[in-house]
């Protein structure tokens, strides 16, 4: 620091400002400079800290939700335990195993498509349901729309 002053005296600049007097009367403006450029690092500092730690979480978080989806890890649930079938006809041993693969559960199977009668049924439930429906239908939506326009005069409202 002494060698940077006497620089600055050698060439006549003074990092502290003097009056005419010779007392000194604070920071010049080159003895401002270096605390200007120390809080700018100070914050360069925090907002790169900032990003990394920010980075690190956002991986970490990635990471749990992928092994989550893919069923690497349930944190809240306890994981049930694979059902275990043996195949009628054990599979041959090989030189690694002598345990038989157990088979894999077939899915459920598709449910059957509904009966004509089952189909009429809900229909006309529905139908029921819909024609009393009918007198909200008209004074919600049919009043209002023949007072803004009175065309078509009629509309078939046909359920199914």
């Amino acid at each position: 620091m002494l060698g940077v002053n006497d620089g600055m005296s050698d060439l006549g600049i003074s990092p502290v400002s003097t009056s005419k007097t010779g007392t000194t009367g604070g920071l010049g403006v080159l003895g401002w400079i270096p605390w200007v450029l120390g809080v700018l690092l100070l914050i360069l500092t925090i907002a790169v800290t900032r990003l990394l730690l920010t980075r690190r979480a956002i991986a970490a978080d990635r990471a749990r939700s992928e092994a989550m989806l893919t069923g690497g890890e349930r944190p809240s649930l306890q994981r049930a335990p694979t059902p275990v079938v043996a195949s009628a006809a054990p599979a041959p041993a090989t030189p690694m195993t002598t345990a038989p693969i157990a088979a894999t559960p077939q899915p459920p199977a598709p449910p059957a498509p509904p009966t004509a009668e089952v189909q009429a049924r809900a229909t006309g439930n529905a139908r029921q349901a819909l024609e009393a429906m009918r007198p909200e239908f008209l004074r919600r939506c049919w009043t209002p729309a023949v007072a803004i326009s009175p065309e078509p005069a009629r509309l078939p409202l046909i359920f199914f």
